[in-house]
């Protein structure tokens, strides 16, 4: 073979393009040896004979390699001028690495979704191609994170990144899971998300990679969040509503269970013309946009003050009132401790893929503390102190029995209902 044009430069062999080079090897069963070839981005052919310590014979043939800084032979074949084999030293400018392959899994999520995962479906044969294995095993996993340390030890993390995409265990930073672990099993692995990752147009980027000996593929698993799909069907309000009622002093998370009519019910499935419950369509609606909501998992039943769906906060004044659709006759309600007297309606809606029936519940807070004393103040002597029965002293009128002591000295047993 004739030297290329690439390879040349001033009498000495140089190659022009450093990156993207591919290795070639084929058995001389005459010199019972391997010939080792390089070829270009252009196509531009060389046989390599040495490489100084880099084993030839581990890379297999079309191997894509980059280059830093080793020096080796080329060897070219003129026997067909009368010449023989001729060697020529070579110095590539840089080193030959074996490139690592990088595969980009990019997925679109609809916001709203949370802890309901989306299944991503994992090109196995690939992988075990790539990394020249039969199998593919768990002790081949690695995150990968942002400033190139690989854990091998990823179960502590579950799968839970934060922002940046650093490998975070589950709490109030993380922000976006992928279970890239579950391809090994299954072939398909999950993603969810938490922490009010869902804004539409925000993309997590997480990486992990499959190692195998000293072969090794990198994942990066691009998840970018997109707005849910309109849903366009008609919206009845048949007036039916019911309530549950907090008080501002009750602990956190006080599970009530409120329920509409059977009445309501009737009403219902004969709007929708089906026959029961359970043949229904559940929905979300957010009041202040009068839209429905198809994916509200994310936010497990939790409104904001305007009667919208918003993810928990951790004091509850942004998403004070929730309540979770149980089975449409009935409604689980929790509450936030220190929340001020205030009226949120919520809604969910029950329907079919036509239409849809509002179901309203006044989520109510009291502060009867605040409301008793003040009425108390009003009919006579300033409030001095509250006790309970026991004696403690309470920071303000609560249910049941208290002990009012007035600034006059009066003491009063007072029932707060």
């Amino acid at each position: 073979m004739t030297i290329p044009e690439a390879f040349v430069k001033e009498n000495e062999l140089t190659l022009v393009t450093v990156e993207g080079v591919t290795f070639t090897s084929e058995y001389d069963d005459y010199d019972e040896r391997y010939i080792y070839s390089i070829v270009d981005a252009e196509g531009n052919s060389v046989e390599v004979d040495d490489l100084f310590g880099i084993g030839m014979e581990d890379v297999e043939n079309g191997t894509k390699v980059n280059v830093t800084g080793v020096p080796f032979t080329v060897v070219l074949d003129y026997s067909a001028y009368g010449y023989g084999i001729i060697e020529y030293p070579f110095f590539f400018p840089t080193a030959i690495v074996p490139a690592t392959p990088e595969i980009a899994i990019n997925v679109e999520r609809i916001v709203g979704q949370g802890y309901t995962p989306d299944v991503v479906p994992f090109d196995v044969e690939e992988a075990k191609a790539l990394l020249g294995v039969e199998e593919l095993t768990y002790d081949m996993v690695r995150i990968v994170n942002p400033d190139g340390t690989e854990i091998s030890d990823y179960a502590p993390f579950d799968g839970w990144f934060n922002e940046e995409g650093v490998a975070t265990a589950w709490g109030a930073t993380t922000k976006i899971c992928t279970k890239f672990f579950q391809v090994i099993p299954n072939g398909e692995f999950e993603i969810c998300d938490m922490n009010g990752a869902d804004e539409v147009g925000a993309t997590y980027t997480t990486k992990w990679a499959l190692v195998a000996g000293d072969k090794k593929v990198f994942y990066n698993i691009n998840v970018t969040f997109v707005a849910a799909p309109v849903i366009e069907i008609a919206v009845v309000d048949l007036g039916i509503k019911t309530s549950v009622e907090y008080d501002k002093a009750d602990a956190d998370y006080v599970e009530k269970i409120v329920s509409i009519s059977d009445a309501d019910v009737q009403a219902i499935l004969a709007e929708l013309g089906i026959a029961s419950l359970d043949d229904a369509i559940v929905y979300g609606y957010n009041p202040t946009t009068e839209e429905l909501v198809g994916t509200y998992d994310a936010y497990d039943g939790w409104r904001d003050g305007n009667g919208d769906f918003h993810n928990w906060n951790a004091d509850g004044t942004v998403a004070p009132a929730c309540v979770k659709y149980d089975n449409g006759k009935d409604y689980n309600c929790y509450n936030r401790n220190g929340i001020e007297a205030q009226t949120i309606t919520v809604y969910w809606a029950i329907g079919t893929e036509e239409k849809a029936v509002l179901v309203a519940i006044d989520f109510i807070y009291t502060d009867v503390a605040a409301t008793g004393i003040a009425s108390l103040e009003a009919d006579g002597p300033a409030i001095e102190a509250v006790y309970s029965l026991s004696g403690a002293k309470q920071n303000g009128l609560q249910k049941g029995i208290n002990v009012v002591k007035f600034a006059n000295g009066e003491v009063k047993k007072v029932i707060v209902k």
